[in-house]
């Protein structure tokens, strides 16, 4: 407990009356630095509940998931969010006994994709199944009417969205790994 200032009129040079603070009260300055210090505190450890929250709600949601890609629009917060609270999660607490988990988790987010982009590539797969089925019959008038689905279906598109999900994949997994090297090898 803080004890209370005592202050009492002093004479000056000038004969005016000022304030002398006792040597034993607190300094006002100090006083406010620990108020600001609890309130910093108050806040950071808030900001850590709603980070492990974010967090939570993402695995549950990949547990839920089957999926290999999905629309980002049907995360439980928004992509970059939870990826800040992932990245930030594994820089406070870089031994986190869940830190592969989290890594996965981390790396998967890059499989939520546009809407629109996981509409091309639902599209692309659906014609893709369908085209089989025809081709299977081995009719000559379905093989060409698969051939007429495929090109029809926006294929190179989708191939390039499956391509720039791997490479970002791979970038996400190097920059948690770069994150803190020592504690990684621990980890393997």
């Amino acid at each position: 407990m803080v004890a209370p200032r005592t202050v009492r009129p002093v004479k000056g040079k000038i004969g005016k009356a000022r304030k002398a603070v006792s040597p034993i009260a607190p300094h006002p300055e100090s006083e406010l630095k620990t108020q600001k210090s609890r309130a910093f505190d108050r806040d950071f450890e808030r900001l850590c509940r709603e980070r492990r929250k974010t967090i939570a709600s993402y695995q549950e949601f990949l547990k839920k998931s089957r999926a290999p890609v999905a629309p980002e629009s049907v995360l439980p917060f928004p992509k970059n969010l939870i990826a800040a609270a992932i990245y930030q999660e594994l820089v406070d607490n870089p031994t986190h006994d869940r830190r592969t988990d989290l890594e996965i988790a981390y790396v998967q987010l890059e499989s939520f994709i546009a809407d629109k982009e996981y509409w091309i590539l639902s599209e692309f797969k659906n014609a893709g199944i369908l085209a089989q089925e025809l081709a299977a019959t081995g009719d000559p008038n379905n093989i060409a009417a698969a051939v007429r689905l495929l090109k029809k279906t926006k294929g190179d598109i989708a191939v390039r969205i499956q391509e720039r999900i791997s490479r970002k994949m791979r970038g996400r997994l190097k920059q948690i790994r770069k994150l803190c090297p020592e504690v990684r090898l621990a980890f393997s």
